[in-house]
């Protein structure tokens, strides 16, 4: 009796050492990506990066106050990702800058990177494989805006303007 509660114990804390090695390796693996896509809005946009070097607490900071979100555009079982970046460099006075990114090779490619906004909504529907985007836009303290966006085979273009 006293041998099958140790080995109920140490069968235990085996598991919960493989759980805590698995969600480190996560953690590990979400900076690694963070830190990528950071670099790649940095690297595609050098105005983009000369301001934000300017901001206060530089690119660290911005980089800290990044968001990204992890989308199927294409149902393909790959994520694409949805940046969107904080500060005075990439949001103006309300409409923040979104970027989307698909994995190319060892890195990652813009397939959209002209939006600014409060977020992408993904529709329902599709163009050329891809789920059409909607961004709501503030325009004025009283009204916004919404920019419907077309997947084009390459990259995403604004489709329609409300």
């Amino acid at each position: 009796m006293m041998f099958l509660s140790r080995a109920t114990s140490f069968t235990t804390i085996v598991c919960l050492l493989f759980v805590m090695a698995v969600n480190a390796q996560q953690h590990d693996d979400k900076q690694d990506l963070r830190a990528k896509l950071f670099n790649q809005v940095l690297s595609d946009f050098k105005d983009l990066r000369e301001c934000m070097e300017q901001e206060e607490g530089g690119l660290r900071k911005v980089q800290e106050n990044m968001t990204i979100e992890e989308l199927d555009l294409n149902r393909d079982g790959v994520n694409e990702y949805e940046v969107e970046m904080s500060g005075p460099c990439a949001c103006g006075m309300v409409n923040c800058s979104i970027y989307v990114y698909r994995k190319a090779g060892q890195g990652f490619e813009s397939i959209l990177d002209d939006a600014a906004g409060l977020g992408v909504e993904l529709l329902k529907t599709s163009t050329n494989g891809y789920r059409d985007l909607m961004v709501t836009a503030r325009d004025t303290a009283a009204t916004q805006g919404q920019m419907t966006y077309k997947f084009d085979g390459k990259q995403y273009r604004e489709a329609k303007n409300m």
